[in-house]
């Protein structure tokens, strides 16, 4: 029997198997050379494009670079070729090479190898976008103020879209403020304590509320004392024996001598104990009352020595109190004090006198005015700063001490080289303003600035003397942040980018 023959209940296969089948591992071994193929090209393995050394980079993302042909990432925009002497920090440098070495001082940032040396000459190669400026050979633009920065040219038409506003440096009157934390307090000179000059007992309290308002003269307690009913008697003793009747000196004087009155002047005697209960602090009032009744007040009123409000009571019912004991303690507060701490380096500049205003978070939008009244003698060694005590009308009562706010002492006026506030980019290490040069020309300059009030900010000079932006030059107020985009953007990609999107993108890069 022949190998072909059939056994039973075998089937011969169909027609084309083994065709089939050899398609099949061919397309598997195909699909897998590709693959490995693809994986070695992108790992540049295999590169048969790539120049040796060669580089290529993102016009509008530098920081996409490669070793070989390919497209951004990130726009998707084919990768340009930069050459040999170029660094991946340094986008710029094949342009100035070619500068350099006498090739146009024009050229397309999407195509470095077009360039001329007609201002008006556009790349045909990304359909007419006009030729802008080469960098200069270190790879900063001229007259800006990092390398972060650079200067634009701009069209009239960018200028109006980005709604660029100019103003000029000029000399102005400024009249700083100086401001602070202020705390407010009760002011020492309307500060009074209410004590008993004897001893005695408490029998009764008629201000028994701390904060209440008082009167000058206002009766606060009534204290009991023994020792002063004893002054009362020598006193009235005093009185009684001045009335005793006397030995006539002479023929047809009078027979005794009449008792005193309240307004009679008191026989010396009577007036030293009458000077005594002066003394332990009895009103004048009450030492009336006892030449007139001749008889001693068992208890004595406690005033008030001055209006304002109680700020503690040390006094109850039934207890004993020693000469000198506190009682009350009382505050005028119809003007009240506002501590602000003062820099050392601001002394010079605040005097006694100058006008102050507070304002604090009890009342939103309101101002208190007042006046610089003190200046401490010395100066804090730690904070470095010393104490200024301002002086505020308090007739309605609404300031009240332990508040907080913000106090502002207004400096004499001084004439400066300002400019407004809103042409200054503070990026938090340095300051800068763009200068209108003309002719849709802008130039970042670094500025020292100080003193800043009233939407205006004054201009120092720099380190070595010079003023980078002087009285008369001009100054771009608005549109300062489009403008500061498009230095960045320009100093980034070596001084074409950022004059490219000025003049309007071409159209076949509106999507990069």
């Amino acid at each position: 029997m022949s190998d072909d023959t059939m056994h039973e209940g075998e089937e011969a296969p169909p027609r084309g198997v083994r065709a089939m089948a050899i398609v099949r591992w061919v397309l598997i071994l195909g699909a897998a050379a590709a693959a490995t193929f693809s994986i070695l090209h992108a790992t540049g393995v295999i590169d048969g494009h790539r120049a040796e050394g060669g580089e290529w980079f993102c016009p509008m993302h530098p920081h996409v670079v490669q070793d070989h042909p390919g497209d951004c990432p990130i726009c998707h925009m084919t990768l340009v070729e930069r050459d040999g002497a170029s660094s991946p920090g340094d986008p710029g440098g094949a342009a100035a090479h070619a500068a350099a070495d006498g090739e146009g001082a024009y050229w397309c940032p999407m195509h470095p190898e077009v360039h001329s040396d007609d201002p008006d000459a556009t790349c045909e190669l990304c359909g007419g976008m006009k030729l802008v400026p080469r960098p200069p050979p270190d790879g900063a633009a001229a007259g800006a103020t990092d390398p972060a920065l650079a200067p634009l040219e701009l069209s009239a038409d960018r200028v109006q879209r980005m709604g660029v506003r100019t103003d000029t440096v000029a000399r102005r009157q400024l009249a700083p403020t100086l401001r602070g934390l202020a705390s407010v307090a009760a002011p020492e000179t309307g500060w009074a304590q209410v004590t008993p000059r004897f001893p005695g007992w408490i029998e009764r309290v008629l201000v028994s509320e701390v904060g209440a308002r008082v009167t000058r003269g206002q009766a606060l307690a009534i204290l009991h004392s023994p020792e002063l009913i004893a002054a009362q008697e020598e006193y009235l003793a005093a009185l009684d024996w001045a009335a005793v009747p006397s030995l006539p000196a002479r023929p047809g004087a009078p027979d005794a001598t009449p008792a005193p009155t309240p307004d009679d002047a008191p026989p010396p005697l009577a007036a030293d104990a009458r000077r005594r209960l002066e003394l332990w602090g009895m009103s004048k009032a009450d030492i009336d009352t006892i030449t007139r009744t001749r008889k001693p007040l068992r208890t004595v009123t406690l005033r008030a020595p001055v209006a304002g409000h109680v700020l503690a009571r040390g006094v109850a019912i039934g207890s004993y109190v020693q000469p000198g004991a506190v009682l009350y303690e009382l505050a005028d507060l119809s003007s009240v004090w506002a501590w602000i701490e003062v820099a050392e380096r601001d002394l010079s500049r605040v005097a006694i006198g100058q006008a102050a205003t507070l304002s604090v978070a009890a009342f939103a939008g309101e101002t208190f005015t007042g006046k610089l009244a003190f200046l401490s003698p010395t100066v804090d060694p730690v904070t470095r700063t010393l104490r200024a005590r301002l002086v505020l009308p308090n007739k309605d009562g609404r300031l009240r001490p332990g508040m907080t706010g913000e106090a502002s002492i207004a400096l004499a006026p001084r004439e400066v080289v300002a400019i407004p506030d809103s042409a200054l980019i503070d990026t938090g290490g340095a300051r800068y303003v763009y200068v209108a040069r003309g002719e849709g020309r802008y130039e970042p300059r670094r500025v020292n600035t100080g003193e800043r009030t009233g939407g205006w900010a004054e201009l120092l000079p720099a380190p070595d003397g010079s003023m980078p932006v002087a009285e008369g030059d001009v100054v771009v107020t608005r549109g300062t942040f489009l403008l500061d985009a498009e230095s960045r953007l320009e100093a980034q990609l070596g001084g074409g980018a950022g004059a490219g999107a000025a003049s309007g993108a071409a159209p076949g890069h509106e999507g990069h």
